[in-house]
């Protein structure tokens, strides 16, 4: 994004908050912002306007990109434990490659890590629910917080992971 066109997207967003920005906070924003297009930001920034009361922060705006531009973060987890469930009482413990298909790829990995044997043959799965939510929300942290760094910012393990990350959406993609 060009700088003539940020300047615009933060007037924007400081009328929003009644907030003024000096030129050192912007220079400060811009060096965040400026690998993201104009849509990108000015997306997120519409977006978080209606949902908080005050002024966002940049790490907060850089979620909001992440989130908008990988479908894999938009997944809420009780929504896939439904969905979860669903695919346990369609295909039970012996289709257990059919249900893995009728989840979204990212569910079925966690679902793996939880077992789904475990959820198939369980009288009483409130502590899985409970795991399963857990570790899903932890793993989508993880990668949202991995998404969102720069890559020049990026440690080593974090370039391997994203590296790895990177692989396993092409991997979905492909099938």
């Amino acid at each position: 994004m060009n700088k003539q066109d940020f300047v615009k997207a933060m007037q924007y967003l400081c009328t929003a908050y009644s907030k003024d920005f000096d030129e050192k906070q912007c220079t400060v924003w811009y060096k965040f912002f400026k690998d993201n297009t104009i849509q990108e930001f000015m997306n997120a920034i519409d977006r978080i306007i209606p949902k908080h009361k005050f002024m966002p922060s940049i790490a907060e705006v850089k979620d909001e990109i992440v989130v908008l531009s990988n479908k894999t973060l938009q997944l809420n987890a009780e929504d896939e434990w439904n969905n979860v469930l669903l695919a346990v009482r369609k295909f039970g413990s012996y289709r257990i490659n059919e249900a893995y298909k009728s989840l979204d790829p990212y569910t079925a990995e966690i679902v793996k890590k939880v077992g789904f044997q475990r959820i198939c043959n369980s009288t009483d799965i409130t502590w899985l629910r409970k795991d399963f939510i857990e570790l899903f929300n932890d793993c989508k942290n993880n990668y949202k917080e991995i998404l969102a760094l720069p890559q020049s910012k990026l440690t080593l393990n974090e370039i391997v992971k994203k590296a790895q990350l990177v692989s396993e959406d092409i991997k979905l993609l492909e099938n």
